[in-house]
């Protein structure tokens, strides 16, 4: 991030810090092995730290690499763009 949006960097570290967030930079070379066979290595290293994480959603704009059949049937997450996310999002508040 700090290469593409170096302004946001310390915004988005604000961020994680108000909400107690933990980041993972790295995952179990088994993962990493798994990742490397559904998507590049940039986007490899990005998923298997989400997966690490266990999350319920992955929010990207990385249609290309992180639509596809293969990674989306691979991921025990949703993988959303930001619109997305924020409709179901909206939809659960609702409930």
């Amino acid at each position: 991030m700090s290469t593409k949006l170096p302004r946001a960097s310390s915004v988005l570290e604000q961020i994680i810090g108000a909400v107690g967030a933990t980041v993972i930079t790295s995952a179990s070379e088994e993962l990493t092995e798994k990742a490397l066979e559904l998507l590049p290595a940039k986007d490899a290293a990005a998923w298997a730290c989400v997966v690490v994480a266990n999350v319920d959603f992955f929010i990207t704009l990385d249609r290309k690499h992180f639509k596809q059949t293969q990674v989306v049937e691979n991921s025990p997450f949703d993988i959303v763009l930001p619109s997305g996310f924020a409709a179901t999002f909206r939809a659960e508040l609702r409930m």
